[in-house]
């Protein structure tokens, strides 16, 4: 059998109608309706059978849901290779996700708020902020240089943060770790003895300390007052 099934859509010229007017010179009946049973044999076998449904449906798609058959239905994540997971599909441009599982991801310059379960991460490289409502496990490192909130935020590896600000002249309560709910209460860092206010009890890291009375610094105020340890030389 040639290959009966049609390259470009057939026209009246292609295809032409006869009319009673024409002269049929020894017409061959027998092997034009072999043309055309090859060519619905064709058809057929590219697009399948379905004797439930032969309509087209709105906004839904000609699908082949077993050998031979077809069928018109919306698409599902069963057409997609190696898909997983329920609900709608995710496309590139603002999508919004609940409560996924992430697995070993590299998260490049993100924004993340809002409840996303559990993460498990090897590697999270973030500019933007990360916030947690659950868990936020990272087995490798992490570098942020913007600002990480959560319930429970644990590493096995590196935590690097704010890797882009240089130390402070006389340090600033934005330059450093925070902790609990007191406000600026945390470990700071900078260069020069610490002028700047922070709560009671906070850390001062001096980068310029050259003597055993100024490398390192506590907040006894809880405001701009710190007193420096004496560290052995």
């Amino acid at each position: 059998m040639s290959t009966p099934y049609p390259t470009s859509l057939d026209n009246g010229t292609t295809l032409p109608y006869p009319s009673s007017t024409d002269t049929l010179s020894s017409p061959n009946l027998a092997s034009g309706q072999d043309n055309q049973n090859d060519s619905v044999i064709a058809i057929e076998t590219l697009l399948g059978t379905n004797s439930a449904q032969t309509s087209p449906v709105a906004n839904t798609v000609l699908t082949s849901p077993s050998n031979g058959t077809n069928k018109w239905q919306s698409i599902t994540s069963s057409f997609v290779s190696g898909s997983t997971g329920t609900g709608n599909f995710v496309l590139a441009s603002s999508p919004t996700i609940s409560s996924p599982t992430i697995s070993s991801p590299t998260i490049s310059s993100p924004t993340i708020t809002g409840s996303l379960g559990n993460i498990s991460a090897g590697t999270i490289t973030a500019s933007g902020a990360i916030t947690a409502s659950s868990t936020l496990a990272v087995t490798g490192n992490t570098t942020l240089t913007g600002s990480l909130a959560g319930s429970t935020i644990s590493t096995s590896g590196q935590i690097t943060m704010q890797s882009s600000t240089s130390p402070p002249s006389a340090g600033a309560n934005t330059s450093g770790l925070l902790m609990s709910s007191t406000s600026n209460f945390g470990i700071f860092f900078g260069s020069g003895a610490p002028t700047f206010t922070a709560a009671q009890g906070s850390i001062y890291l001096n980068t310029s300390g050259s003597s055993t009375s100024t490398r390192l610094y506590v907040n006894t105020t809880g405001s701009t007052t710190w007193t420096n340890f004496t560290s052995a030389a």
